[in-house]
């Protein structure tokens, strides 16, 4: 479980080396934020109910976080150019 979200969280981290004028930057970036929900979908499926939040919840759910962020500033700074 730990190196599939090593290499999601790679492939999140690419997206800031991504020209903006790329319109593929649009699609790898909801691509990547589609695989982090999928990967924090699986996580609370697997892991058990407990009272603290396992670390790679946050993990996941702070990088769609962030990864959604750049998906809307790409789309308004294309829009805008």
């Amino acid at each position: 479980m730990y190196i599939p979200g090593i290499l999601v969280s790679f492939l999140s981290l690419i997206t800031f080396f991504i020209k903006i004028e790329d319109p593929l930057r649009v699609q790898f970036t909801t691509t990547t934020l589609l695989t982090l929900i999928m990967f924090l979908v699986m996580i609370t499926r697997f892991l058990p109910i407990t009272n603290d939040k396992p670390i790679m919840e946050v993990l996941f759910a702070n990088l769609v976080v962030i990864v959604f962020s750049v998906d809307v500033f790409v789309i308004l700074c294309s829009w805008y150019q």
